[in-house]
């Protein structure tokens, strides 16, 4: 390998050959956990859930693959990169064709993976039922389209094509994002449940109720911030004004996932067709499903998530030592307001970051270079600061408002419930 273009080349083979690795494994690991035996509280559940207990599983399997698999996929990623990387080729006319071969496979093994979902409906209970019984055909056409247009697009791409992709996309997420706003949804009695139950938290805060102390709030202390914003406005309704700062926040999280796939999909149809899946994922489907907007979901458990994606490709920029250096703390500050927002996306989002930073390290390190251990290390304390700095934050706000400070004691009343009643 002697020319630069041939390296890029061999790095994308390298890296789509992973991918597809990394995935299949992972895929066959979380079918297996999937087997584990567990059982549930259906008494628990009886007493404290409205829909029927055969909808909850045992999370004795399903808490083991959310860890598992999430730890397991960047690991195995990136030992299946470090290894395929070191094969050389003898010839550069070798890696056009096994990089044609790899895009190939790419679609192939996702079509399966879809498929796959589709006929294992105890896959994913809900979603795939759905698609299997209303919507198999317009799969196989939407795919076939799928293959379609993007073979079009690499044809005919052009500024034009690339501007008439943004155009579709940005005009999509203000219409997915207007959907958020109160008089598309007040008539409905199933959605406005969910919003008034996202609502009411930031209500109770206006009103000067403090979480924790004078009601639990089981969406983490997201309303602090809501009410804040909300007590500037002294006129005006402000439950329509708050519909108004959550479709704002859902339309946010639309252009941070896309400006993240932009960044590192030069191909803009395939960022287009991301997008497509998150909106579809997040909004779409649970119309579609339970015909209702899941307000708890999007955009509040999708928001930091994104902000923390849009953060890596700022820091990407970075080359120097101490820029990074500022730049690592402040991502461990986004990951203390992270966890005050909403507990549960907070250890995702804070898990990320972390995960992110020890993957940078080993893969610009050697292995047997202990500054690499000793960087990580370092990480792991800015990683147990963050949560330290999250408890001070909450019992701070606590003990300016009501001049006690025990709040953080029922810091995790709800994923303690979940886990308990196994929904």
């Amino acid at each position: 390998m002697n020319t630069q273009d041939d390296n890029i080349l061999k790095e994308k083979i390298s890296f789509k050959f992973s991918m597809i690795i990394t995935l299949l494994i992972i895929i066959c690991l979380g079918a297996i956990i999937s087997f584990l035996p567990g059982s549930i509280d259906k008494e628990f559940i009886e007493e404290n859930f409205l829909p029927d207990s055969s909808l909850f599983v045992s999370e004795k399997s399903e808490l083991l693959q959310y860890i598992v698999l999430t730890i397991s996929f960047p690991i195995l990623f990136m030992i299946s990169y470090k290894i395929i990387n070191k094969v050389t080729y003898s010839k550069t006319s070798k890696l056009n064709v096994i990089n044609n071969i790899m895009n190939s496979m790419i679609m192939v093994v996702l079509g399966l993976i879809i498929l796959a979902i589709i006929i294992c409906g105890n896959f994913a209970p809900g979603i795939n039922c759905y698609i299997a019984n209303h919507n198999f055909i317009a799969f196989v056409f939407s795919y076939a389209m799928f293959v379609i247009l993007f073979q079009s697009y690499i044809k005919y791409k052009s500024k034009i094509t690339d501007i008439i992709v943004y155009g579709l996309m940005y005009s999509l997420f203000f219409i997915f994002a207007y959907l958020f706003v109160l008089p598309n949804f007040e008539q409905d009695y199933y959605m406005a449940h969910h919003f008034d139950a996202y609502y009411y938290p930031v209500y109770k805060t206006l009103s000067g109720l403090t979480i924790g102390i004078d009601f639990n709030c089981i969406y983490g202390y997201y309303a602090y911030v809501y009410s804040a914003i909300l007590s500037l406005f002294q006129n005006g309704d402000k439950i329509y004004i708050f519909s108004w700062l959550v479709s704002i926040t859902a339309l946010i999280a639309f252009i941070n996932y896309s400006v993240f796939l932009s960044k590192f999909v030069k191909n803009k149809f395939l960022v287009l067709a991301g997008m497509l899946s998150i909106l579809y994922y997040s909004v779409t489907r649970p119309v579609l499903v339970n015909n209702s907007l899941y307000f708890q979901y999007v955009p509040h458990r999708i928001i930091f998530l994104s902000i923390m994606l849009l953060y890596i490709t700022i820091y990407l920029k970075y080359k120097t030592k101490f820029p990074k250096i500022v730049l690592q703390i402040v991502g461990f500050i986004i990951s203390a307001i992270a966890l005050f927002w909403n507990l549960e996306t907070g250890l995702v989002t804070a898990g990320l970051w972390y995960l992110f930073l020890c993957y940078e390290n080993l893969y610009f390190n050697s292995f047997k270079d202990k500054k690499t251990y000793i960087q990580i290390l370092i990480h792991t304390a800015m990683l147990v600061l963050s949560i330290v700095v999250y408890v001070i934050i909450v019992e701070g706000i606590s003990y300016i408002r009501t001049r006690t400070n025990n709040a953080s004691k029922k810091f995790a009343f709800w994923p303690s419930y979940i886990f308990r009643s196994r929904f």
